[in-house]
């Protein structure tokens, strides 16, 4: 295996990496940070340089893959699968507060890069594409019930009736009420 790994890590370029997340690299410095931290119980010299091993291939597989240009995803974009699950994450939960931190959070992403590849995927900003979706919502509720303007406010997810209409009369040129009247 020794073997293996020198003829590996010959034509490998070690770059560091400050943001990343992996579960099996996390897996293995882990085992090796308790195997490490045990004075108590000795551990096999074989298990301790299998470990070592791995965490080396884990750390080799991980720079392999950060080097190799991502699938058909602008640098700087959203992946299809994170869009799909921000997307629906924010349509679930449009009638509640929630922040940046959330949806960056869903992404695995600080909330400078989510926020920064939102507006490159959907150019448009998260507060923006929310507030268009709540929006969108509660025109649809105007239109198809006769729920008070009030709930409909806070079902679509605005703080309250006054920021609900200015919100309203800003995208639409009409009050809630004179676009339920036309609906």
């Amino acid at each position: 295996m020794q073997e293996e790994l020198q003829a590996e890590f010959t034509s490998f370029e070690a770059r560091p990496h400050v943001y990343f997340k992996d579960d099996l690299l996390g897996a293995t410095m882990k085992k090796l940070a308790t195997m490490m931290a045990d004075e108590k119980r000795p551990v096999s010299q074989m298990y301790a340089e299998t470990l070592g091993l791995t965490a080396a291939l884990e750390m080799f597989r991980l720079s392999q893959e950060a080097s190799m240009p991502p699938l058909s995803v602008p640098s700087g974009h959203l992946s299809r699968a994170r869009q799909d699950l921000v997307l629906t994450y924010i349509d679930e939960n449009l009638g509640r507060d929630f922040g940046l931190n959330e949806l960056a959070s869903l992404c695995d992403l600080t909330r400078f890069h989510f926020a920064r590849a939102f507006k490159a995927t959907f150019n448009e900003t998260p507060h923006q594409y929310v507030l268009s979706r709540r929006l969108e919502r509660a025109m649809e509720l105007l239109a198809k019930s006769r729920l008070p303007i009030g709930e409909i406010a806070s079902v679509s997810g605005f703080g309250g009736t006054s920021q609900f209409a200015r919100s309203f009369k800003t995208a639409t040129g009409k009050t809630p009420l004179e676009f339920r009247r036309s609906a």
